[in-house]
């Protein structure tokens, strides 16, 4: 079925960053569809964060969530949280190999 209506873009991944290396690595919306959270990886990390839109209106919602790696969210039935894995905030600049243990 084909509707004659007025498409909006909800989310363009070109206006991310300013030199064009931020990736969505993932996008899902709540059942009722009312509002969405991507994914955003920049400069080729690991590293997302997660961020929330209203896909009503289009407003960035001030929720935001860091340091996800190799996970996504998925939201609750209510659509009222998601669930996800972080990790803790690395420590930066205190031992120069942070971050590499295996």
């Amino acid at each position: 079925m084909f509707i004659d209506k007025e498409h909006t873009v909800l989310l363009d991944p070109n206006t991310l960053s300013e030199d064009g290396t931020a990736s969505v690595s993932s996008l899902k919306f709540t059942d009722d569809g009312k509002t969405f959270c991507y994914s955003v990886a920049l400069s080729g990390s690991d590293w997302n964060t997660i961020y929330f839109k209203d896909s009503q209106t289009g407003e960035d919602l001030k929720d935001k969530l860091e340091w996800i790696k190799f996970s996504s969210a998925e939201w609750s039935k209510d659509g009222k949280g998601v669930f996800y894995g972080s990790f803790p905030k690395p420590v930066i600049n205190e031992k120069k190999d942070a971050g590499t243990e295996t």
